[in-house]
């Protein structure tokens, strides 16, 4: 069975690695490869791989842009509004979002948030931040200054659906004025490999944070978590959310159900590797 993660661009990736032990775990063997296309390729790609592989994962930019190429979406897509996998099955072509499961999981280690800070308006803060609205909570959307329509979009969005209060704010403004947060959530790729000295925040605004989830997996340590960790502030790393969103993949794509310490184990060891 042949498996892919598509995105661009990929530069170096734990996915293929990780999908190889979740598989073992289950007592199964696939092939997962990485696919690198361009924005522009992804319509002439996709009908492609649809003819010679099971399942893909879906990665930035293309988790939104890749949604009117399928042939339909799942719940959890369309409730988002974003797909990071898509299986091939009876000749159809499937979005699904299983970042949500992996998001929710990793949050499960801090308090229930009342209030948050997500960092990035794109497929990934879309999930976190719809994902949190239907919990109750509100919503800051801290974005790039070319953003500001995609994040007030969305904001309206969520206060239409879910009625919880979101709002926009321009990162540079947010930094230098602070704020106080149950959590901040960086769904951007600011501090991600080899890009390692970035940090999406200014230790004003992360000093009002009460706990830290960053998204980013390598490095394992990214500047982020290093400045929570200087202030005291809980911080998670985003290895266990890529683990879990991978295993609700393979359930998904080969029927396949991971206890929680297989995953949690498997997080750990390629966490360690980093």
């Amino acid at each position: 069975m042949r498996y892919a993660l598509i995105g661009h661009p990929l530069g170096h990736s734990l996915s293929p690695r990780l999908h190889q032990l979740l598989a073992r775990a289950s007592g199964r063997e696939i092939e997962y490869t990485l696919i690198d296309i361009p924005p522009e390729a992804l319509c002439a790609r996709l009908p492609e791989l649809l003819r010679t592989h099971a399942g893909l994962n879906v990665t930035i930019p293309h988790k939104q842009a890749v949604i009117p190429l399928l042939s339909r979406l799942d719940e959890s897509a369309a409730r988002y509004a974003s797909v990071n996998t898509i299986h091939f099955t009876g000749g159809e072509s499937v979005g699904y979002n299983t970042d949500c499961t992996g998001f929710s999981r990793s949050i499960a280690a801090f308090p229930e948030p009342h209030s948050a800070l997500i960092v990035g308006a794109g497929g990934v803060g879309r999930t976190f931040a719809i994902e949190l609205a239907r919990r109750g909570c509100s919503v800051t959307l801290g974005v790039r200054t070319s953003s500001l329509a995609r994040g007030n979009a969305l904001a309206a969005e969520i206060t239409e659906r879910f009625g919880a209060a979101a709002r926009v704010e321009e990162m540079g403004v947010l930094c230098r004025e602070g704020g106080r947060f149950d959590l901040l959530a960086n769904a951007s790729p600011c501090g991600m490999f080899p890009h390692t000295n970035e940090c999406p925040v200014s230790e004003t605004l992360l000093s009002g944070c009460a706990a830290v989830f960053d998204s980013i997996y390598n490095p394992r340590r990214t500047r982020l978590l290093e400045m929570a960790e200087r202030l005291g502030i809980p911080a998670l790393g985003g290895m266990r959310m890529l683990a879990w969103q991978a295993a609700a993949a393979q359930e998904i794509w080969i029927g396949a159900h991971f206890p929680a310490e297989t995953v949690e184990r498997i997080a750990g060891e390629l966490e360690a590797e980093l």
